[in-house]
Order: structure tokens, then C-alpha cells, then sequence
């Protein structure tokens, strides 16, 4: 393995092979590996093989029998090669290291650090501290590079005993040394001094050592302002010289620290980008798209991040649909990840084909995914509102067996991502509501709100799941402060999951007081006042005996504010469609029929028999399933309510065919609607009296309007 030159012959070594390594072949392997150069994506391509992860599998398992000095390599490589292994690896070689740290050499131990903070890892306190001993025992053997590395390392004795050792030996600094030591020293005092010499070098500096030092320091939270405010003038003076990376990394740097770079800068490598783009790897193109959604809040920058995200997101498409399979293989599905965030927190949609391949793309990646890149997936097709059915599938299948590895924001944003796109995945609902449950306290209001709205949305319900979580919204009740939105929804969320009861009623009405809102009801959100009566008209209906109270003002503003949605109609061609034909069959309907008390507006209606015709589009049934949503339930139950027999003309069973064969579907649904019994009317008193005749009307199909 030595000797052997390129990436595939190691890999072929270690998938014939590798139940023959011990310690040392597994760290060599690794190492050499992570030495190869070659393409900009090749380290990218070695570490989604299979046999790069049958390596780590071994590793891990045999971590036991490895060496402080193969530990230290290891992380070493894995960071050298900008592969993060996963929390449990990291952790289970973290603890390895510290129980063998006072073993191995001063490099060992600055590599080990170097490779926790590339990888941005926290290994816990007692890792740390096992290593700050092995740092202090050591710390006349640190070379300037050894410092530079292991500067970042928390705690008073490490940094007083390392700044000494800096002092002693900062004549030996090199600008490459300088800029690894700024990128470890986050706040200490040291971080004057090492600034103020790379201030008085910054002409000296390489376009490769400044956007280091800039990424260094934003990896570590630190924003030295004049370090920064020279170094994108040194920047656009050394313009002609900018590669890819200093480009990228200078952006990402700003990005991470929510710090608004030079607008001039952003305009002056403009021109760069569209002219290097195509030299530009996979890192630094998700990188770049990353840092312009992190800043799109700054004012100052909000029309110039379109002319790049354009250059960025088209060359990330050309290379994905050119059939290379070697360029494809070089976007991880980290990359991949990054960009679709990207896309939807710019709210930039770059059109069908577009998404189409990067959701075609990141699905073959999901194997690999840690949750929160899964999440991120799907919450961009969600914002953006497109549709990846390969990626929705992949998704939901490798998630169902490790959904306890997602956090409560992470599985809020999957469940929350499906939902709005309407895709039922009935195992991953299943396997979602018992993890919603076993972290229900750890959710954020909003998480939780989410996750509500999620499997109302899909009228998906679990007993356990739907005790649990109405439990935990009267607490969160009790003992937080709502905003509106989060009310609303889960106020909503709860009468379609029918789990509100009398006592979350109350609760919910107490939070929507003016002293807890600080508005008056009228003053409430429209789309929050909807929801409010919705969620009335839903409980008198399905628990008419119950006490379903409402402040006066309170009810008024909610009825209004939905009385002024019915008056908004929209006309589908599919609506209009089944109007004419009903016509040319001679059967009289009413065209968006109101009912008697003004609440709803039936598509079309056969009124004097009290049969509501129902014309169902897309979006009224999920994606893959065609399983009809929420709106289709509590519609129907509350036209019922009004003694309405209801029937849905699905667009399912109307794209595509004939006119005859529709005119036989409209027979055959009204005919099945006049052999059901007429509903009993359970409601009479939620809409106010009305003074005129013909409440109940609409345009009749023949007159005159």
C-alpha cells in the first residue's frame, strides 16, 4: 500500500483486503489517502466510496487497538480531506485520544487539535482537558507549526504556557504559520500582536494566506475589524492574482460571522466570478451560494448577489447534467445541501430543470446524509415549492430506521418539508410521531408547531403521538409566551387532529388577549383570525356538547376576517370546464354557491337538492398518494354540518379523458350523491342574521348576471 500511487488502487486494497489490516495498515491507509493529489474534487470522490466506508467501519470498531500516533493521524487525515465522519466517530476516537494522549508526541497532540477545530468538533471538556495536560507536559517540543495548530485549545495554562512559547519563537513565524495561528487564537491577548504583524505583512500575504487567515478567524467567531477592512483592500488590489478559493473563502468568512463585507469588494470579484466559474470546484461554489443567502439581510448587498448566485447555480447545473460521471461524483452531498439551502433562503428559484437535478443528484447522496442535510433538502423544495420525487423517497426510506438521529428542529423541518409539499410518506409519519414524542420537551415553540401543523395538514393520526403532544402544548402553554402565528397554528393543527379539548380552548382564548397580544382582536393577523374560526366552527361541529366560548370582539373579528376570504373566488379552467358540461347535460347548478349563512362558497351546487360539487385540484390531495388532505376533511364535514350532501370531482379522474367519459363521471358521482341520506343540520348560529332575502345564492349557470 505504500507504494501504490493513485486512490483506486488503495481502495481496491482495502476492499479485498482490509479484514487483514491491524492498526498501522488502517492509519496508513487513511493517511495516504488523504495525501493523494490530483483533481480539486478527488479527495470528494474518495471518501463517498464504498470502500472508504467499510474503511471507516473498521477503524472504528478497532479503535481500541490503535496508537495515540494512528488516532492523531487518523483525525489528521480525515480533516486534511475536509471529511466530517460523523458525531460517533469523532467522539469514540475523541475519548480514545485523551485515554492515550499522554502517550504520544507533541505533533500528535497538535494535529489532534487541528483536526477537532477544522472539523469544527467539540469533543467535551474531559477530551479537552485530557489534552491540554498532554499539551502542557509537551510544550518545549511545540515548533511554530505545533503552536499554530494547537493555539485554539480552551483554558488559561494552555494559552499563557503556548503564548511564551510563541513569544520565544515568533521570529521563526512565516505568513502561512501567522495565519494558522490567527485562525487558532479566537480572543486571547496574543491575537493583538499576531494581528498587527500580519497588518504590517498583509502586502506579503498570498491570496491563498489571506482568505485563510479570514476563514480561520471567522471559524473561531472572531471579527478583528481592521484585520478584515485591510484585507479586502489588499483583496481588490491583488484582483488579478484572486483564485476560486480566496473568492469563496473571503465571502464565507464575512458570511459566518454576519458581518456585511465591502460592498465594492462584492462588485470588484463579480467580474472573477463569471469569468473563473468554471475553475471554481464543488466546495467553492456551495460556499460561495452559502455566504450570499447568510447576507442577504444586509441591506447594502441586496442587489449584488444576484449576478453571482446566477454564475453559481448555472455552472453547478452544467456539471451535474453532463453526464461525467467523475464531475458529477464531485459534489458531496454536503455541497449539495449548502446549495439548496442557499436557493431557498434567497428565495431564488432557478427553474424546474434545475432543481430537477440537483434533487436527481443529492437522492443518490442520501445514504450518506447526516440528518440535518436530509432536512435541509427537503425544506428547500418545500420554500421553493418544487418536487424531487426521487429525492422525497430516498429521504423518507434512509430516515425511517435513523430518526432518532434527527434533532427536534431537524425533524420538525422533515415532517413540516413533506407536508408542504403534500408528499405522504405514511412508515416515515409513523416512525416520526414515536421520536416527536420521546423530544417533545426539547422542541422550540416553533418545532413544535411545525411538527402539529405537519400531521394536521396530512390528517395523519396516532393516538399516542396525539395525547402526547396535546399534553405538551398545554404546558408549553402555561409556562411560555406564543407569538401568533405558533396560537394559530396550533390551535388549528389541534381541531383537525381532533385533540382539543375544553381546557387548551381556554387556554389558547387567554393567550389571544390583548394584554398577552398586545393588539385588539380586530388588529389580529387576517390569516390568524381564519384559523381561529375555523378552528370554532371545527369543535361545534365534531363536539357540539362542548364549551367552545369566545370573547365577543374576538368571534366578530374572526368571522369577519373569514367572511372576506369566501368573497375571494377564484376560477379554475377545470371549474369552469365542469360547469359546461353539467351545462350541456341540462343540469341546472349554481356557480360558486354561498350558503346560508354566508360561510362558504360551494364550487358548484345542485341547490335545491343541497348536493355541493366539489371540483378538486392537485393540490387537494397528496403528491403521491392521492390522498385527499385536511382541507378536503373539514370542508366536507362542515358542509355537512349545513345539511350539504358533498362529492368531490377529483382531477385525477378528469386530466385526459373525454368529455363523454367526464359526462359519465359527473352522472355517476350526482347520482351517488342523491342515494345518501341528507346530513342532519348541526349548526344554525355561527354566522350573524341576515336582514335580506336569498342569502343562499350564487350565479345560476343559464341567467343573466
Amino acid at each position: 500500500m505504500t507504494s501504490a500511487r493513485d486512490a483506486q488502487t488503495i481502495l481496491d486494497i482495502i476492499a479485498n483486503e482490509s479484514d487483514k489490516f491491524d492498526s498501522i495498515c488502517m492509519a496508513t491507509a487513511i493517511h495516504r489517502l488523504a495525501g493523494l493529489k490530483g483533481a480539486p474534487n478527488l479527495h470528494a470522490q474518495i471518501v463517498q466510496s464504498p470502500a472508504f466506508f467499510k474503511l471507516k467501519k473498521l477503524m472504528l470498531e478497532r479503535r481500541k487497538v490503535s496508537s495515540a500516533r494512528n488516532i492523531s493521524n487518523t483525525l489528521w487525515s480525515l480533516a486534511k480531506m475536509n471529511h466530517h465522519p460523523g458525531d460517533e466517530f469523532l467522539q469514540a476516537y475523541a475519548e480514545e485520544n485523551a485515554a492515550k494522549a499522554a502517550e504520544g508526541n507533541a505533533q500528535n497532540t497538535a494535529n489532534t487539535l487541528w483536526a477537532f477545530a477544522t472539523l469544527g468538533y467539540n469533543p467535551g471538556e474531559a477530551v479537552l482537558r485530557a489534552l491540554s495536560t498532554a499539551v502542557l507536559a509537551k510544550v518545549g517540543e511545540f515548533t511554530a507549526q505545533n503552536i499554530s495548530n494547537t493555539l485554539g485549545t480552551p483554558g488559561p495554562e494552555v494559552v499563557t504556557a503556548l503564548a511564551r512559547e510563541t513569544v520565544a519563537k515568533l521570529a521563526t513565524f512565516v505568513p502561512q504559520a501567522m495565519s494558522n495561528s490567527l485562525w487558532a487564537l479566537s480572543k486571547l491577548e496574543l491575537l493583538r500582536d499576531l494581528a498587527a504583524a500580519a497588518l504590517r505583512r498583509l502586502p506579503e500575504f498570498s491570496p491563498q494566506n489571506l482568505s485563510n487567515t479570514l476563514w480561520g478567524l471567522a471559524k473561531l467567531g472572531v471579527y478583528h475589524r481592521d484585520l478584515f477592512e485591510a484585507g479586502v483592500q489588499h483583496a481588490m488590489r491583488i484582483l488579478h492574482t484572486l483564485q476560486p478559493q480566496t473568492v469563496a473563502n473571503t465571502l464565507w468568512a464575512f458570511a459566518a460571522l454576519d458581518v456585511c463585507p465591502d460592498p465594492a469588494f462584492v462588485r470588484a470579484v463579480t467580474p472573477c466570478v463569471a469569468r473563473q466559474i468554471g475553475e471554481f470546484s464543488p466546495q467553492n461554489l456551495s460556499n460561495t451560494a452559502w455566504a450570499l443567502a447568510t447576507l442577504k439581510e444586509h441591506a447594502a448587498l441586496r442587489d449584488l448577489w444576484c449576478p453571482i448566485i446566477v454564475e453559481v447555480i448555472a455552472e453547478t447545473h452544467r456539471r451535474l447534467v453532463s453526464g461525467d460521471e467523475r464531475v458529477l461524483s464531485a459534489f458531496s452531498r454536503q455541497h449539495l445541501s449548502n446549495t439548496l439551502w442557499a436557493l431557498a433562503t434567497l428565495e431564488y428559484d432557478p427553474g424546474k430543470a434545475v432543481m430537477a437535478a440537483l434533487g436527481a443528484a443529492q437522492a443518490t447522496r442520501v445514504p450518506t446524509c447526516i440528518p440535518q442535510e436530509m432536512a435541509n433538502s427537503v425544506w428547500a423544495f418545500a420554500r421553493l415549492g418544487a418536487h424531487s420525487p426521487e429525492l422525497l423517497a430516498a429521504v423518507a426510506r434512509e430516515s425511517v430506521p435513523r430518526i432518532a438521529e434527527y434533532s427536534p428542529q431537524n425533524l420538525s423541518n422533515l415532517v413540516w418539508s413533506f407536508a408542504k409539499i403534500g408528499f405522504l410518506d405514511a412508515p416515515l409519519m409513523e416512525a416520526a410521531t414515536a421520536h416527536a414524542l420521546a423530544v417533545r420537551e426539547e422542541m422550540a415553540l416553533q418545532h413544535l408547531s411545525n411538527v402539529l401543523w405537519a400531521y394536521a395538514t396530512f390528517k395523519f393520526t396516532q393516538a399516542a403521538f396525539q395525547e402526547g403532544m396535546r399534553d405538551e402544548v398545554k404546558r408549553r402553554l402555561r409556562e411560555e409566551q406564543l407569538n401568533l402565528q405558533q396560537i394559530s397554528n396550533m390551535l388549528w393543527s389541534m381541531a383537525v387532529l381532533e385533540i382539543l379539548d375544553e381546557e387548551s380552548w381556554r387556554m389558547f382564548v387567554r393567550a389571544l388577549e390583548p394584554t398577552n397580544t398586545g393588539l385588539a382582536p380586530a388588529q389580529l393577523p387576517a390569516e390568524a383570525l381564519s384559523q381561529v374560526f375555523q378552528a370554532l366552527m371545527l369543535m361545534q361541529v365534531t363536539l357540539p356538547d362542548g364549551d367552545w366560548g369566545l370573547p365577543e370582539d374576538l368571534r366578530l373579528a374572526a368571522r369577519n376576517s373569514w367572511l372576506a376570504n369566501t368573497k375571494v373566488v377564484t376560477i379554475s379552467e377545470f371549474h369552469s370546464e365542469v360547469s359546461r358540461l353539467l351545462l350541456s347535460m341540462g343540469v341546472a347548478h349554481d356557480f360558486e354557491h354561498l350558503t346560508q349563512d354566508r360561510l362558504f362558497s360551494v364550487d358548484i351546487a345542485l341547490s335545491n337538492e343541497k348536493i355541493a360539487l366539489e371540483v378538486d385540484g392537485p393540490h387537494h390531495f397528496t403528491v403521491n398518494t392521492l390522498e385527499p388532505m385536511a382541507d378536503m376533511y373539514w370542508r366536507r364535514t362542515l358542509l355537512r354540518a349545513r345539511g350539504w350532501r358533498v362529492v368531490s370531482v377529483p382531477f385525477y379522474h378528469w386530466s385526459g379523458t373525454e368529455d363523454e367519459d367526464r359526462k359519465a363521471l359527473l352522472r355517476r358521482l350526482i347520482a351517488q350523491a342523491r342515494e345518501e341520506p341528507a346530513p342532519e343540520i348541526t349548526v344554525t348560529e355561527l354566522a350573524e342574521p341576515q336582514a335580506e332575502d336569498g342569502a343562499e345564492k350564487g350565479l345560476r349557470e343559464g341567467d343573466e348576471s
